[in-house]
């Protein structure tokens, strides 16, 4: 096996999360724009909120 050896240094700048967050904003947009994916999304959202409406009147 190889030895890989890892040096971490900061840059000294603070990240741009404006920048991370419109792409990710953007990538997501583009992904639900897709109808199959919507519809997935939907029926994820509509059985966990009926596994915690089943586990908040139990």
């Amino acid at each position: 096996m190889t030895e890989l050896t890892v040096t971490v240094r900061e840059s000294g700048k603070a990240p741009n999360f404006k920048k991370t967050a419109a792409e990710l904003l953007q990538r997501c947009r583009e992904f639900y724009q897709n109808p199959e994916n919507e519809r997935a999304y939907q029926e994820w959202k509509a059985n966990r909120d009926a596994k915690t409406a089943k586990a908040v009147s139990a």
